[in-house]
């Protein structure tokens, strides 16, 4: 590292700031990632024991009396319905996206941090800015690129 000008000082402060508000920003989406996950994973158990419960109910309201025919049919239906909704959905794989996402903000939120901390205090201006800006190409490809190269690696044969 060579001597820093007068004008380095501040574009690093600037540098510095500016990684702060990616690292900011990476914890607040894997924290909102996390929250979708979890409403994902109850969606997912609540509307599956309910899908159960209903079909259940209806088996067992055919199977007793011919004139509960009408209320186990509605029963059916609507279980049919649930379950439809369900398979459309797709509430674990919506949690595990989730779960993928927030994984990956955790982790550009340390190299994020490690860049801030360690990393920029030996750049000068021009280091600086480059390293900004590749962390910043690296936050726009992390939710669409990374989300879709993890999913795949973890379900291998899917389409």
């Amino acid at each position: 590292m060579g001597a820093r000008t007068g004008a380095e000082g501040p574009a690093i402060e600037r540098t510095a700031t500016e990684i702060s508000a990616l690292e900011r920003l990476a914890t607040r989406t894997a924290r909102g990632q996390r929250g979708w996950a979890v409403w994902w994973r109850f969606v997912e158990t609540w509307a599956g024991l309910a899908v159960a419960a209903l079909s259940a109910v209806a088996g067992l309201a055919i199977l007793s009396a011919e004139e509960n025919q009408a209320p186990a049919a509605a029963l059916a239906l609507t279980s049919a319905v649930l379950g439809a909704v369900l398979g459309f959905t797709r509430p674990a794989e919506q949690a595990h996206k989730a779960e993928t996402l927030a994984l990956l903000c955790e982790g550009f939120e340390r190299r994020a941090r490690y860049a801030r901390t360690l990393t920029l205090q030996e750049l000068d201006a021009d280091g600086a800015r480059s390293l900004l800006a590749g962390l910043a190409d690296r936050w726009d490809a992390i939710r669409w690129d990374d989300l879709q190269n993890q999913l795949d690696k973890q379900t291998p044969g899917r389409p």
